[in-house]
């Protein structure tokens, strides 16, 4: 569990610095995690409430 919580300081982190992150970046950071879509909806409710948004750039 501590890999993703370092992947998830990372995210807030880089969030923070942008101002936003895209879905690419949310999957590099977690690609060596545990796939469980639980956790991901965890971790994009944080970066919600941390006020970073995570777009699609294609949109």
């Amino acid at each position: 569990m501590r890999k993703v919580e370092s992947a998830v300081k990372s995210l807030l982190d880089l969030g923070r610095s942008q101002g936003h992150l895209s879905f690419a970046q949310v999957s590099e950071v977690l690609q060596n995690s545990p796939k469980n879509p639980e956790l991901l909806d965890q971790i994009l409710e944080a970066l919600e409430l941390a006020g970073i948004e995570v777009i699609d750039p294609e949109e």
